[in-house]
């Protein structure tokens, strides 16, 4: 089973490892070596290893941060077409309009009505990816950078139980940490994010492990 107690517990295990995540996390292009460090909770529970690992090889870490983050671009990259493709029509009616002065309204009203549809197809596909794209770096943890991209076990690992509800109080929990914590300026993001980081990754990689049935 899914232990949801132990990963919300778990960044607690060491505070002073906690607190050099969240300072390295409000940092940025830094903040990419406690992405990193996210990769490296991942391998450890994988392996039924539920201690937070050490802060060590930080260039490693920051790569492995990198990784991560060029895995979720690419991810994001048919969704980023899609709203381009549905902004197209508009941009057009806009510049055409400053050149020659015409009344934009009623074209501006028809390049809305038909990017409608296409906008809304881009924010389905947005909240997929966002869906997905955790997984993805779970199997990227797993297994280097090229099964990242295995989209049919990835896709079979997020449409089980165990990861759908885990993914729901993910975000349910980030939202009202970032809420929370989002009153408080530069630090608050942080803490959200790296602590949500460590249990996010902590419950996912669980996810796979029942799925294998480890």
């Amino acid at each position: 089973m899914v232990d949801y107690g132990g990963a919300f517990k778990k960044p607690f295990q060491d505070i002073t490892k906690l607190i050099i995540g969240i300072v390295l996390m409000i940092i940025p292009i830094v903040n990419f070596i406690s992405m990193g460090y996210f990769i490296e909770v991942t391998k450890k529970t994988l392996n039924k290893d539920n201690n937070l690992p050490e802060w060590a090889n930080w260039g490693q870490l920051f790569i492995q941060g990198l990784v991560t983050a060029v895995i979720g671009l690419i991810y994001f990259i048919p969704a980023l077409i899609l709203l381009m493709v549905a902004a197209a029509p508009l941009i057009g009616v806009i510049v055409s309009s400053a050149t020659t002065g015409a009344d934009p309204t009623a074209a501006l009203g028809g390049a809305i009505a038909g990017a409608g549809v296409l906008f809304f197809l881009a924010a389905l596909l947005v909240l997929v990816t966002i869906f997905v794209v955790p997984m993805a770096i779970v199997f990227y943890a797993r297994g280097g950078f090229s099964a990242a991209f295995k989209v049919g076990e990835i896709l079979k690992a997020c449409l089980t139980g165990n990861y759908i509800i885990s993914w729901i109080i993910v975000m349910i929990v980030s939202l009202i940490l970032g809420l929370v914590l989002g009153i408080v300026p530069f630090v608050g993001g942080a803490i959200a994010g790296f602590y949500m980081g460590l249990v996010e990754y902590s419950l996912f990689a669980q996810v796979l492990n029942e799925q294998a049935g480890k």
